[in-house]
């Protein structure tokens, strides 16, 4: 049998071993939750940082998206200026004065690059004509004609001041005369033996008789 001593030293004994084994697992349980905090805490970075990270992704990739599509605006912007500027090329390229076509700055296009003196040829005066450049129009008082006395060529082969298609001076059996369009034309003429008294070189016809001489003058 042990002593009330001996008892009391042996239970102090195992009491002060509880005790240290109470301690060691409240300690043990106090790491984990550290272990598992700072694991925690490990993950919570990572996953700040991950999403940063994934911002950062999804921000670049907006900011890579909007510079391509700037760029992409600035291609079309510059498409549509080297388009217009093609166009405008071609425009300035196509403007040809004297084609007939007016084009462009053009105020007008007469189909030549004369600067004409007088209106269109049979015209009834004032005109407007069109200058050398195709730029100015500019007014006209006359118009040639024909019967001014003037061969306009090539509406004319002739004229002779009047519209009026003349015989043959008298004494000439055929000849070539200006008619009334300013055309040559083959005429005829009077002459003595006709037939016809033409006055004021005949006093009779037919010549050559007791009346009349050779000459279609009356015999006296």
């Amino acid at each position: 049998m042990l002593g009330v001593n001996a008892r009391a030293r042996i239970i102090a004994a195992l009491l002060v071993g509880l005790a240290l084994q109470g301690c060691q697992l409240i300690v043990d349980f106090d790491r984990s939750r550290i272990v598992e905090g700072d694991a925690g805490v490990d993950a919570g970075a990572a996953d700040a940082g991950g999403g940063g990270m994934d911002a950062g992704s999804d921000a670049g990739g907006d900011d890579a998206g909007t510079d391509a599509a700037m760029d992409d605006a600035a291609m079309d912007d510059a498409g549509s200026d080297a388009a217009m500027d093609d166009a405008g090329s071609d425009a300035a390229v196509a403007m040809t004065c004297g084609n007939g076509t007016e084009e462009g700055t053009e105020a007008c296009d007469d189909g030549n690059t004369v600067t004409e003196a007088e209106c269109p040829y049979g015209s009834t005066p004032p005109c407007m004509i069109c200058d050398a450049t195709c730029e100015h129009e500019i007014e006209r008082t006359t118009a040639p004609r024909c019967g001014d006395g003037d061969t306009d060529a090539p509406q004319e082969d002739c004229d002779d001041g009047n519209t009026t298609t003349e015989r043959c001076a008298y004494g000439t059996a055929t000849c070539t005369v200006c008619d009334a369009t300013c055309q040559d034309a083959a005429a005829t003429g009077p002459t003595c033996g006709d037939g016809t008294v033409d006055a004021p070189q005949e006093e009779c016809e037919p010549p050559s008789t007791a009346t009349c001489d050779a000459s279609c003058q009356d015999v006296t």
